[in-house]
């Protein structure tokens, strides 16, 4: 895929409900895992965002040959076992990978 001038160029967002009154978690979580995101090149504001849950974490992404320049890196949050190194990014501003604890 060929990105140029978008907001964000990857997004998996499993907080899907962030306006008041946030409702309680289903009973039966969704789960992200072993995803591969191959061949993607472009220009972006962002790398994105990975979001998953606390009980339910994002697992097993997998870049494959990707190639962008952005503004900014690659936000994480419950995420883990991820595989990065075919992520290229030169990116203008901070790290590219931006892991937050919850």
């Amino acid at each position: 895929m060929l990105y140029y001038n978008v907001k964000q160029a990857f997004e998996f967002n499993m907080q899907w409900r962030m306006v008041t009154p946030i409702a309680p978690p289903a009973k039966v979580l969704p789960v992200f895992r072993n995803i591969t995101m191959k061949n993607f090149t472009g220009e972006a504001n962002s790398l994105g965002s990975i979001n998953g849950l606390k009980d339910s974490p994002i697992t097993g992404i997998t870049f494959v040959n990707c190639n962008l320049k952005v503004q900014q890196g690659l936000t994480t949050t419950n995420t883990y076992n991820n595989d990065y190194s075919g992520l290229n990014a030169e990116v203008k501003e901070g790290k590219k990978i931006i892991e937050i604890s919850e």
